[in-house]
């Protein structure tokens, strides 16, 4: 079985090649409406950018897309995250995600790997 999890140097290598590493947060709600929480982290350049999502819970063992789920926010257009953060360092960013995400900077994945993360989470019974 593959290692599933970046470690911090990994991570920080990854953005530094121009690639987006993601993070799943698991359940959330927003007025009333259930739904998942998750991030993603790219480089600007300069420093770095975390976009945080709050999205619909439509999938299922077959259906794992949460990127076409749509914001739970109804203000949002598809694509809009919920909230953007933006760092000088990979240092500060990862303070950042400690601070606000507990753990989250050892769950840190590469692209698309979040669809596994979410798959984990529906055969948890959505915990």
């Amino acid at each position: 079985m593959s290692r599933r999890y970046l470690s911090l140097s990994e991570a920080e290598s990854v953005l530094n090649r121009g690639k987006v590493i993601e993070c799943f947060l698991g359940a959330c709600e927003q007025d009333g409406k259930q739904g998942i929480k998750w991030l993603s982290i790219c480089s600007l350049g300069d420093g770095f950018e975390v976009s945080i999502y709050e999205t619909a819970d439509l999938g299922d063992e077959s259906f794992l897309d949460l990127y076409g789920f749509g914001p739970l926010n109804p203000d949002l257009e598809l694509e809009d995250p919920d909230r953007q953060e933006q760092f000088e360092d990979f240092q500060s960013l990862i303070q950042f995600l400690e601070r606000h995400f507990e753990g989250a900077s050892q769950r840190l994945v590469n692209e698309m790997v979040i669809q596994d993360e979410y798959s984990d989470f529906i055969a948890r019974g959505r915990t």
